[in-house]
This record gives structure tokens, C-alpha cells and sequence, in this order.
């Protein structure tokens, strides 16, 4: 079986983090902790970016991270495609870039509008199994008196949640077709 090296190196590089690691531990080795406050990310992100550069750098004994010969290829690689780019190619890359964003939108629509819908969902059904649980006491013979307060206070709590996503709707719904509209226009 083959190594698939174009897709390997890809995917290494495919987003910027790794990228300017890549930049940065060519000059100089660094620690885990050094990458970290530089790049000001979560361990768990940077963790992620790591594993995903393995083969390009590497830990020494020390406990100090540097690219390895791959690495340093690979980043000599993209440093001399830039300056390779002419002004000629700019508009081309436009509009690679702008479809690359418009892809992008309907992952914002679903993140924004789409996780309003859940929400809504959600405290319907908490407003429905609260009901159920009344009628269930009822049923069952415990006063109403003893349970009225948590009934109130669910059926606050309940209304207040679906005031707030309603309010939410309409700034979201918003927000997303101005970034729709930006996108259109960068085209």
C-alpha cells in the first residue's frame, strides 16, 4: 500500500494553526507550553494540532518540539509558492476564495438558525414533561398544594426560555443574511 503523500501533506496544512507552527519551530525548538501561550489556544486544540503535524515535527528528549526535515521542506515549499503568486493570479484566487466561503454559510445557517429550532425543541419538551409529571401527581393523589410552587416556578422558568430564543430568531436570522450578503458581495 502506497502513502498517499499529497493528501498527507495536505491535510497537515490545510489550516493556518499548524501552518505558523510549522513557521514558528523553524526558527527555534519549543516547548509545549511555549506553542501554547503563543498561539493562546486550549491544550485540547493544540493537542489536536500536534498529532495532526506528526511526521513534519517532532519531540526531542528535552521535551522541546521542532520540525523535522519534512517540516522544514514543506514550509520552504509554501514560502516559495507565495512568491511565486503575481498579481495576474489575484482575481483567480478571489474567486476561489469566495466559493470556498460560500460554502460556509449554510454551516452558519445551521449553527445559528438551526440551534435556535433545537432549542426549541428542547424546552417544548421540558414544558411538556412537566405537564405530564402534574397530571401524573394529580393522578396519583398528591395535592396540587404541595407541588404548585415547582409547577410555577417550571412554568417560569419555560416561558422566559422561549421568550429569550424567540427574541433570539430575529438577530440571528439577521446577522446570517448580512454574512450572506457580505459573501455575495466578495464574489
Amino acid at each position: 500500500m502506497s502513502i498517499p503523500s499529497e493528501d498527507v501533506i495536505i491535510n497537515a496544512i490545510n489550516h493556518d494553526i499548524r501552518r505558523n507552527i510549522l513557521r514558528l519551530l523553524k526558527s527555534k525548538q519549543m516547548s509545549y507550553s511555549q506553542i501554547l501561550d503563543h498561539f493562546a489556544l486550549t491544550s485540547g486544540k493544540l493537542n489536536y494540532h500536534l498529532k495532526l503535524l506528526s511526521g513534519f515535527i517532532e519531540k526531542n528528549d528535552e521535551g522541546l518540539y521542532r520540525n523535522t526535515q519534512l517540516g522544514d521542506r514543506i514550509i520552504n515549499i509554501l514560502e516559495q509558492f507565495n512568491d511565486t503568486i503575481r498579481d495576474e493570479d489575484r482575481p483567480f484566487l478571489k474567486k476561489a476564495f469566495a466559493s470556498q466561503l460560500s460554502n460556509r454559510k449554510s454551516f452558519l445557517r445551521i449553527r445559528l438558525v438551526g440551534g435556535i429550532y433545537l432549542k426549541i425543541i428542547l424546552l417544548s419538551t421540558v414544558f411538556v414533561l412537566i405537564i405530564i409529571l402534574a397530571i401524573m401527581y394529580t393522578l396519583t393523589g398528591v395535592s396540587i398544594l404541595y407541588v404548585w410552587p415547582f409547577y410555577l416556578l417550571s412554568s417560569i422558568i419555560g416561558i422566559t426560555g422561549f421568550i429569550w430564543v424567540f427574541k433570539q430568531y430575529k438577530p440571528a436570522k439577521e446577522f446570517v443574511e448580512r454574512v450572506d450578503k457580505l459573501l455575495k458581495n466578495s464574489e
